[in-house]
């Protein structure tokens, strides 16, 4: 069955079509009586709907960049997993879940990889080898976890008395399951944190819009989720994004001997859609709950809530 959008679409389309076909007719019956002025009339009723077809061809787009962060410590060759960074430690800690603590750890680097007069710095290799791995896997267990029961979730959230509590309902648009262990085997052969350790993914499902398809693309910049139908299509890029050594942390203190680095990712998550069909407002949830689940990694939202918890204790210490 057509959506009233398409109809539309469709209708304005032949109509334009047969205007034009009426226009072009007279144009080249010059010699006919009115012919050039009812051609005219004809084009200048044409543009009114011209005008208004215009917004339902044309796809929308939204998009939103994120920074994700994994603190690495240069003297242990190591991610830092249980450090006492509270709101950090507690928001990344799935991606420490059901992991060998080996895969936090940097592969040795070789004297010949590194330059002539250059210190061995471990991070920059982790950088761009596990660490980018690990990323992945949060966002694959992330979006896995998020719509483990359907693509088309309806999220709120609220503040109480016993802090941030987020509640939702699942819709009722069809669905497709898409299996971890399949799309581990088949499509991570450049990451095998997740090839070979795909039951350490919980849950082992996820659904995306009916019809759709999953891929992933990994390239030396950058590894990129397309999850697409015929309305939509939504991707999720990661790259990485440099690092630096990590001297201070605001809100935490750091013992002076300790040699720390802060790696960065940049996440985009972008959204193509026809924001005029009749499930347009349920590709914009869809994106929005992605974006919301990949924000809360965000350094941007790690600091928010650092200050905001280093507030409660100040008022809570002062009373």
């Amino acid at each position: 069955m057509l959506e009233p959008p398409i109809i539309v679409r469709i209708a304005v389309s032949i109509y334009l079509i047969l205007g034009g076909v009426a226009a072009i007719s007279l144009w080249r019956s010059a010699a006919a009586p009115d012919a050039l002025q009812n051609s005219g009339i004809i084009i200048a009723g044409l543009l009114p709907a011209l005008i208004a077809v215009l917004p339902y061809l044309k796809s929308s787009q939204l998009s939103e960049n994120f920074e994700l962060v994994l603190i690495f410590d240069e003297d242990a060759r190591s991610v830092i997993p249980n450090a006492e960074l509270d709101i950090y430690s507690r928001t990344y800690s799935n991606l420490y879940s059901n992991l060998d603590p080996i895969n936090l750890l940097s592969r040795e680097i070789g004297d010949d990889e590194v330059r002539e007069g250059d210190a061995k710095q471990y991070w920059i290799f982790f950088n761009k080898e596990k660490g980018w791995d690990l990323i992945e896997r949060l966002i694959l267990l992330s979006f896995a976890h998020r719509f483990r029961g359907s693509w088309d979730i309806e999220l709120s959230s609220r503040q109480t008395p016993t802090g941030h509590v987020i509640e939702g309902q699942y819709g009722d648009s069809e669905s497709k399951e898409i299996r971890l262990d399949v799309i581990a085997k088949e499509m991570f052969h450049h990451n095998k944190i997740i090839q070979e350790g795909w039951m350490d993914l919980v849950p082992p499902f996820f659904h995306i819009p009916n019809g759709g398809t999953f891929t992933v693309e990994a390239t030396s910049r950058s590894r990129i989720f397309t999850i697409k139908n015929r309305k939509a299509t939504l991707k999720i890029d990661i790259s990485p994004a440099g690092g630096e050594e990590l001297h201070s942390l605001w809100g935490q203190y750091l013992p002076q001997n300790l040699n720390w680095a802060a790696l960065y990712y940049r996440v985009e998550v972008s959204l193509t859609y026809q924001k005029y069909s009749t499930d347009g407002a349920r590709y914009e949830q869809w994106f929005k709950n992605t974006a919301n689940e990949i924000q809360q990694y965000d350094w941007n939202t790690i600091e928010e809530n650092r200050q905001n918890e280093l507030l409660r204790r100040y008022l809570e210490n002062h009373q």
